[in-house]
């Protein structure tokens, strides 16, 4: 079970700012810490972040989030099986767009490491991670990562790869998800380390229904705050 007197102590010692991206940070270090309970997403990642992984200024945004009015307008009509249509276009588009930007068994774009390499140390925001390309990585500012573990307490995790390995697309491909029951195949891209075997999984996402005058939209549907998840692979 987590030591939660030592919690306790450790949050009297803080500064609750996540405005700094992160949960805690250390009065008078500014030493930041990230709290992770249960499975838990290692980076969400907005339109603009993955867009500048990939050096695109707009066709991501107009692949990812032009369809949702779309799909609003279509919901709220009842015409679901348009709804279905268009996020199966837009799952298509994704998959290209992958394929056009990455080959698989071959390094990936620096922005596209770089970015994996961050989020592996804890550094999850572009406003972090952007000034940080070309800078040595041991000189980075890496936020302390605890996980609540029931057997052990809190437990500093940490899954870098290795400074001078080469990571390459490991492969895009789309898989259907069976999570919200809309089976509707999601493009994916992952890329690898080559000496650790370590990956970094880019997957898209919906996160929120919506709500406006005409009624409500539930998430399923695709019609609200598009952008993706980043797993590193423990």
């Amino acid at each position: 079970m987590p030591n939660f007197d030592d919690f306790e102590r450790l949050i009297n010692q803080t500064s609750d700012l996540n405005i700094k991206g992160s949960d805690l940070v250390v009065v008078g270090s500014d030493r930041e810490i990230e709290l992770k309970t249960g499975k838990v997403t290692d980076a969400n990642l907005g339109i603009s972040t993955v867009a500048w992984m990939m050096e695109d200024e707009t066709e991501l945004h107009s692949i990812m989030a032009a369809p949702m009015q779309e799909r609003r307008r279509m919901a709220l009509a009842g015409d679901f099986a348009g709804v279905r249509a268009s996020q199966e276009r837009t799952m298509e588009r994704l998959y290209d767009y992958f394929r056009e930007r990455l080959t698989v068994e071959k390094p990936a774009p620096d922005r596209v490491a770089h970015y994996a390499r961050a989020v592996a140390h804890g550094i999850t925001q572009k406003s972090a991670v952007v000034p940080l390309l070309g800078q040595p990585e041991s000189e980075w500012p890496a936020p302390t990562v605890l996980h609540a573990d029931w057997r052990k307490g809190w437990v500093k995790v940490t899954n870098p790869f290795e400074a001078d390995e080469v990571i390459i697309v490991d492969y895009i491909f789309r898989k259907a998800d069976a999570n919200r029951g809309a089976r509707i195949p999601r493009a994916q891209a992952r890329v690898r380390g080559v000496s650790s075997g370590r990956t970094a999984l880019i997957y898209p996402n919906y996160k929120n229904s919506y709500q406006g005058k005409e009624g409500r939209v539930a998430a399923k549907h695709w019609v609200r705050t598009a952008c993706f998840h980043l797993w590193i692979d423990k």
